[in-house]
């Protein structure tokens, strides 16, 4: 007869091995490798359940489907250069534009020019080669310089705090951060994306070998991994686990609600999740449904744009927008 330690122990993964959310807290594997030692303990049955339901958990907006209503503009910039990335934080209100190939980060407040991050050479506040630039959850900048191999990080005031090396990689070209701080980087002379743990100390996963030919964006939501490959004009949507979702054709996003969102020319438009799900057996290609709504509508044509954290950032030649996008209860 097995123990009853045992029993539980078996059951419960069982259980929850049924689940999506399951499947996605493999990639929190530090909580399940310590909920399953704990369950070794019958006291500490209960702690153990706590933490893998912990480790399971993604959020109640999962549960309640939110669309899209309209965007409130939150900074609108028109500047003497144009930006190709930029990162906001709703922390503290923060914009970091990046320029081509200037090894500068110019940081907004508000509408208002207030410092200048980086400039060439080996300084610690420095780049060699500035190739992307995102927030964390903490709202910290966090900089990646290609030729150094090292994501550098800042204050919300541009002030240095910490390198973290990337010793494994040849040539990370691009990357983003998930809520919980995992961190998602493209290595291009290996053609893959490499998932790190939220210290930079260890590589987790790869994936996308092969798949990709020119990516010039990732972007991180809640439960997805969208990258943009402008050679083949095709955005591929992961999970964070790097499963393949969706190969669309053009420039896509989706937000944590899985509605989906589209840059033709000046537009942006909103593809609900409830429509998508509902036309997906009648359309093989998804390309040919008519959107919901058109949400951005600019004079100039988008050059690209990027959803998260509830933000829109779009980017023309010489101008920056980043709107909230204003949901409601489906």
């Amino acid at each position: 007869m097995k123990p009853a330690k045992n029993i539980v122990s078996s059951q419960l993964v069982s259980i929850l091995s049924s689940t999506s959310a399951f499947r996605a807290a493999v990639s929190r594997s530090h909580l399940i490798l310590k909920a399953f030692s704990t369950l070794c303990n019958p006291v500490s049955i209960l702690t153990g359940l706590f933490l893998l339901l912990s480790a399971c958990s993604i959020s109640t907006a999962q549960l309640s489907q939110r669309i899209p209503k309209e965007t409130r503009s939150i900074l609108s910039l028109s500047l003497d250069f144009t930006p190709i990335k930029a990162a906001y934080s709703n922390i503290d209100n923060s914009l970091y534009v990046m320029g081509s190939e200037t090894n500068l980060i110019q940081l907004y407040k508000g509408n208002n020019q207030v410092n200048t991050i980086g400039g060439l050479g080996f300084g610690e506040s420095n780049f060699n080669r500035l190739t992307d630039i995102t927030v964390s959850p903490h709202g910290r900048l966090l900089a990646l310089d290609s030729f150094q191999k090292t994501i550098k990080k800042f204050d919300s005031d541009g002030m240095w705090l910490e390198n973290y090396p990337l010793r494994s990689l040849n040539e990370p070209l691009l990357f983003d951060v998930s809520h919980d701080g995992m961190v998602f980087i493209y290595d291009r002379t290996s053609n893959e994306i490499v998932i790190y743990d939220e210290k930079l100390e260890y590589i987790e996963y790869r994936f996308g070998k092969f798949l990709l030919r020119d990516p010039i964006q990732l972007n991180c939501t809640f439960q997805h991994l969208s990258v943009y490959d402008k050679s083949s004009d095709k955005t591929y949507i992961f999970d964070l686990l790097g499963d393949l979702q969706e190969t669309l054709n053009g420039f896509w996003q989706i937000d944590r609600y899985t509605n989906r969102y589209r840059l033709t020319g000046n537009m942006i438009t909103v593809f609900t999740k409830d429509h998508w799900e509902k036309s997906k057996q009648q359309l093989r290609d998804k390309t040919d449904l008519q959107p919901d709504s058109i949400i951005l509508l600019s004079a100039k044509p988008w050059n690209s744009f990027s959803v998260s954290r509830g933000v829109i950032k779009a980017i023309a030649d010489r101008e920056l927008l980043i709107s909230e996008i204003v949901y409601e209860r489906f």
